[in-house]
Parts: structure tokens; C-alpha cells; sequence
């Protein structure tokens, strides 16, 4: 047993080393683990930017594209334009020509004389109405000159357009290969990354082995010591029951020899029931039984008492007994009922703890105007379940990701705000006390922390001490205490969500 309990010990010793292993080597997987997720959302985000660039340039080139279109339907429109200015010119030509025909008419007619008057009406008439067909024409052509130079001016515009468009999208492209190169690194980066997790991996693996086998050790070494002490019990259970048939025997060689000299029965018994024995064994046989009849001559008669008190005691044992087996039974019942409430509560605590970080996620990005942060469940060396604690990690915007510790006075303030209202929302109070919350917040954070608050409270009733005017604009009720003239302090209250009544009462 002395040397099972050294091994024992030695395989508890090496399991403890090797749950220290496992737990540092758990450590630098679970840090690995945590580089490697944010490498992965660096990787994520650069990929979103990424797309977001590439979306950028498909719409740039839409855009060209759709610049080239309306730059060919202007060709086409200015084309047409310059063929009607063409057919206006020729008509102008014709109506010139043909005024000019008028004008010789007209000069003919009046040299003609009198007689010719009807006709000189007649021609001076057409002169009249192809001088205004000349003049609408002009106009024609005046509008379509007009025309012309700002479809120039679009031209012009649609080129510089054009021309801006070509940059901005040599720009993206330079940026889209930036973010490309930025993307291979991060690649590379999560490689290496992985590349280091597959050891860690591996040794926690070999670790899970070797406790695996430590465990199966210390299983068997446990089981030999229970048959060990097993086979002890046994050897013990048969030594009392040896015991217990020799004081038989003594009782019933006293009964039978109470009345005769020991050394004759023993001589008797020499001579008649056994072989002879030597004179030394038969000399220290006779005063063996000497001796026991002296004990018995001393023990005197039984006591008449002694069935009783047996009895009594056996009955006592026999209620011991039954009451240890309840106490057992009472016993394997509560660490069974022990065992469903920690299974109840680690489920309901991982229900909880979801939801509870899911809101925070939520409700961060809406207190900083941005940014991430998630809840992390840590486990110290040498806890059990559930004895373990959580940590924040938080990325305000324009910010890396980094833990609580890390954070500016406001910043640690307005995460803590959040994840009090994440709480809040997913297990509601009826009533909370904040005091002095927003004392390190600006001007920005305290009208997003007052209009959390009022979202809030239809379910929960806020009490908050604070000197801040921002979040004393958003509150229902406002409580003051001020001195009177008399030196009494008094309480001030003001009802601001009915009708605003002032009541001033003495302070206790």
C-alpha cells in the first residue's frame, strides 16, 4: 500500500505537470488563436475594402462607358446640326438668289412703267414674303449656331469629365493594388500564423495524450489499491473469524474440563485419544493448559446480562447502519442534483453569456458611433468550470483592437456603459443607480449615452447622480438640494415630463 501510494502520488505529481503544460500550452494557443482572428478580420476588412474598390472602379468604368455613349450621341446630334445648318445655308443661298431675281424684276417692272403696276405688286409681294422666309431663316441659323456652341461647351465639359474620371480611376487602381499588396501580406501573415497554431496544436494534442495516459495510469493504480484493500478486508474478515472459533473452542474446553484437574485430562487425553508426544511438548502442552484454566478459574461465571447487552449493541449497530446507508443515499441524491444544477447553470450561463455579448456588440457600435468589441471567457489555471472570468477586447473607430486596460478614461467609461446597457437589455432591472457615469464623456458621447438611456427606460427606472447638463436635458424628474436663507438645506424637485411644478420640502 506504502509503495502504491508513492506511485500515486508521483502519477498526481506528473499529472499536475502535465495539466500545467496543458494549460500553458492552452494559453499560447488561445493567444495564437487570438492573433489569428485578428488577423483574419484585418484580412476580412482589407477584403471588404477591397471589394468596396473594385465595386469603385466597375462603377467608374460604368460611368465612362456611359460618357462615351452620350459623347457619340452628341457626334451625332452635332453632325445632324452642321447638315441642317448646311441645308439652311443652301435655302439661304436660294432665297437670296431668288430676292435677287425679285430685286431685277422689280427694277425691270418699274422701268417697264405704269402698265406693269399690278405685277410690280404682285413681285414686290413675293419680294416681302421671301425677305421674311430669309430673315426666319437667319433666326433658324442663329439658333442653330447657339446650338452648336453649347453642344461645343458640353463637348468640352464631357472631355474634362472624362479626363477627371481617368484619374480618379488611375487612383483606384493605384489604390486597389495597395490593398491588394496590403491583402498578400495578411495572407502571408495568417499562414504563418497557422503554421505556428499546427505545433501548438499538435503538442496539446500530444499533451491531451499524455494526461489521457496519466489518467488510465492513476484509474488502474486506484483500482489495484481498492483490491489491495480489498484483499486486506478479507484477510482481516478471516483473522476475526479465527479468532472468534478458538475462543469457541476455549469455551467449550472449559465447559467440558470445569470439573477436572487439567494435567490428568491431558493425561487422559495422551493416552487414550492421541499419539504419544515428547516429554518437552507434552511439559509445555500442560502448562498451556494450565494457564487457561487459571484465566477461566478468573473469569468466573458468565454474566447473566451479557445476551442483553449483546442484543442492545447489535440493534444499535443494525440502526448505525441503516442510518449510514440513508446518509449514503442522501448523499449520491445531492451530488446528482448538485451535478443537474451545474449542467443548468453552465447551459444557462452560455445561453446568457451569447445574448449578453451579442448586445454588446451591438450596443457599442451605437455608443461610439462605430468601432467593434466582443466579450471573451477566459478560464485561470486550476479552475474549474465555470470559475473562469471575462475580458473586453474593444476597436473604437480609427483604432486597432485592444483590451480594456488600453483604453482612454472615456472610452473605458462608454464600454462599460454598454456593457451594463447589453445587460440590461437582455435581463432587465427594475431599477438602476448610476453615479457619475458620464463624467469623463464629451459632448457627443453623453447625447449617445442619454439617448441609450431613454431607449431603455420603458423597462427600467434610472437614477443618475451626475452634473453634466447633456444627460440632465434627457431626465423626467430632476432632484437638487439647496440652503435657504435660513441655513436649512432643502430638497428641490422639478417634474419636467407633466407640468414642470417646482416643490421645495425641508431635508431629513
Amino acid at each position: 500500500r506504502a509503495a502504491a501510494a508513492g506511485a500515486l502520488e508521483a502519477r498526481a505529481a506528473a499529472t499536475r505537470a502535465l495539466r500545467d503544460d496543458l494549460a500553458a500550452r492552452e494559453r499560447d494557443a488561445r493567444d495564437a488563436a487570438r492573433v489569428h482572428d485578428d488577423a483574419r478580420h484585418r484580412a476580412a476588412r482589407q477584403w471588404q475594402d477591397h471589394d468596396a474598390l473594385a465595386a469603385a472602379v466597375a462603377a467608374q468604368g460604368r460611368r465612362l462607358a456611359q460618357l462615351d455613349r452620350d459623347d457619340a450621341a452628341l457626334g451625332a446630334d452635332l453632325a445632324a446640326l452642321r447638315a441642317q445648318e448646311e441645308e439652311c445655308a443652301a435655302r439661304l443661298a436660294a432665297l437670296e438668289a431668288e430676292r435677287a431675281a425679285a430685286q431685277d424684276a422689280l427694277d425691270a417692272a418699274d422701268a417697264a412703267g405704269a402698265t406693269e403696276r399690278p405685277r410690280l405688286v404682285a413681285l414686290r409681294a413675293d419680294l416681302a414674303r421671301a425677305e421674311e422666309r430669309r430673315r426666319g431663316l437667319h433666326r433658324e441659323r442663329q439658333a442653330l449656331d447657339a446650338q452648336e456652341a453649347a453642344l461645343h461647351r458640353e463637348a468640352g465639359e464631357r472631355a474634362a469629365r472624362e479626363a477627371a474620371l481617368d484619374g480618379e480611376a488611375r487612383d483606384l487602381e493605384a489604390a486597389l493594388a495597395t490593398r491588394a499588396a496590403d491583402l498578400a501580406a495578411l495572407e502571408r501573415e495568417q499562414a504563418a500564423l497557422a503554421a505556428r497554431l499546427e505545433p501548438l496544436d499538435a503538442a496539446l494534442a500530444a499533451g491531451e495524450r499524455d494526461l489521457a495516459a496519466t489518467g488510465a495510469a492513476l484509474t488502474a493504480a486506484n483500482e489495484e489499491a481498492l483490491r489491495r484493500e480489498s484483499a486486506l478486508g478479507a484477510e482481516a474478515v478471516e483473522a476475526a473469524r479465527r479468532r472468534a472459533d478458538r475462543d469457541a473452542l476455549a469455551r467449550r474446553v472449559a465447559d467440558e474440563m470445569e470439573d477436572a484437574d487439567p494435567p490428568a485430562v491431558l493425561a487422559t487425553f495422551e493416552r487414550d485419544e492421541a499419539p504419544p508426544l515428547p516429554a518437552d511438548e507434552r511439559a509445555a502442552l500442560a502448562g498451556q493448559v494450565e494457564r487457561l484454566a487459571n484465566r477461566l478459574r478468573r473469569l468466573g461465571a458468565p454474566s447473566p446480562e451479557i445476551v442483553a447487552e449483546y442484543e442492545g449493541e447489535a440493534e444499535r449497530w443494525r440502526f448505525l447502519t441503516e442510518q449510514l446507508a440513508d446518509v449514503e443515499s442522501a448523499l449520491r441524491s445531492l451530488r446528482g442534483v448538485l451535478a443537474e444544477l451545474d449542467e443548468a447553470m453552465a447551459a444557462r450561463f452560455a445561453a446568457t453569456f451569447a445574448r449578453v455579448a451579442e448586445e454588446f456588440r451591438e450596443t457599442f457600435a451605437d455608443l461610439f458611433g462605430g468601432g467593434s468589441a466582443r466579450l471573451v471567457l477566459v478560464e485561470p489555471d486550476g479552475a474549474g468550470a465555470g470559475a473562469g472570468g471575462v475580458e473586453i477586447a474593444a476597436q473604437p473607430p480609427g483604432k486597432k483592437l485592444q483590451s480594456l486596460s488600453l483604453l482612454s478614461g472615456g472610452e473605458r467609461a462608454l464600454t462599460a456603459a454598454a456593457l451594463l446597457f447589453a445587460i440590461l437589455r437582455v435581463n432587465p432591472s427594475p431599477f438602476c443607480v448610476l453615479d457619475e457615469v458620464d463624467a469623463a464623456l464629451d459632448e457627443s458621447n453623453v447625447v449617445r449615452f442619454r439617448e441609450r438611456l431613454q431607449r431603455l427606460s420603458d423597462r427600467t427606472q434610472f437614477v443618475v447622480i451626475t452634473h453634466n447638463r447633456g444627460t440632465i436635458e434627457g431626465a423626467d424628474t430632476l432632484y437638487g438640494i439647496t440652503m435657504g436663507a435660513d441655513g436649512v438645506s432643502r430638497a428641490l424637485s422639478l417634474r419636467l415630463a407633466s407640468d414642470e411644478r417646482v416643490r421645495m420640502e425641508p431635508a431629513r
